[in-house]
């Protein structure tokens, strides 16, 4: 069976940013690396600032960086960072609750389906072949004009969208000043996991690091964690604010 690098968990300002960088100049998608394969999930960020690309690969730690060709010699040089598959399902998972365009909706449909259609092994019976490629079809039917925020025209655009529709938006500016609910004991919440999606009430609060399962957790009172208990199990999950919705 196949390891897979662990994709880092990210402060709430890199997951802004980044996911900022996804909504801007990122695609979230399938891919063929060969022909006659399945296609893969991938996440990718393009940019002609190969510094930029490599803080999101050092703050993600996993994916990869590539050349991309230009067409003519005064094109400037350009660059794609990708990352697929279960890591790419990873850096979504935390990415996901701060994204705004249309992007957000293929995100939540890939969080809540992907692992019951995917075959960790990649050998598929016809029935599951075919689901899989229904998946893939329902996601990427998802595009920018069905996205309401992603109308110009539209009287319920923001400035940041009209913004983002016309190419003139500073990512990091509006990355960082994207709003992260912050939530209090007793708060009813959901989340993804491998399992799909949980609910659970949280216990504790955490402001300074702290130890869960033998692993250091990096926090503070601007960017939090918080310990949930299933509402289905005696399990305790630690999240950041990113990952929760609060639902009742």
């Amino acid at each position: 069976m196949a390891t897979y690098r662990k994709t880092n968990e990210l402060a709430q300002t890199d997951a802004a940013y980044i996911a900022g960088l996804i909504d801007g100049e990122g695609t979230v998608t399938f891919t063929r690396k060969h022909n006659n394969e399945y296609r893969q999930l991938a996440v990718s960020i393009s940019n002609t600032d190969k510094n930029l690309l490599d803080y999101v690969m050092q703050v993600v730690s996993a994916g990869k960086i590539t050349n991309k060709r230009t067409a003519k010699l005064n094109h400037t040089p350009s660059y794609t960072y990708a990352i697929f598959n279960r890591q790419a399902l990873a850096l979504l998972r935390q990415t996901y609750p701060l994204l705004k365009t249309y992007k957000a909706k293929r995100s939540e449909h890939i969080l809540g389906h992907y692992l019951e259609v995917t075959q960790r092994n990649g050998k598929y019976s016809e029935a599951q072949r075919q689901a899989h490629r229904q998946f893939e079809t329902d996601v990427l039917s998802i595009k920018q004009s069905s996205h309401p925020l992603l109308n110009p025209g539209s009287w319920r655009a923001t400035s940041a969208t009209r913004e983002m529709v016309s190419s003139r938006i500073n990512w990091h500016d509006v990355a960082v000043r994207r709003i992260v609910m912050k939530f209090k004991v007793g708060d009813h919440v959901s989340w993804n996991s491998e399992a799909g999606h949980v609910s659970g009430k949280i216990i504790k609060v955490h402001t300074k690091d702290f130890d869960y399962k033998g692993h250091t957790r990096r926090c503070s009172s601007d960017d939090p964690q918080y310990e949930i208990k299933s509402d289905k199990t005696d399990h305790i999950a630690a999240h950041k604010g990113t990952a929760l919705t609060k639902i009742d």
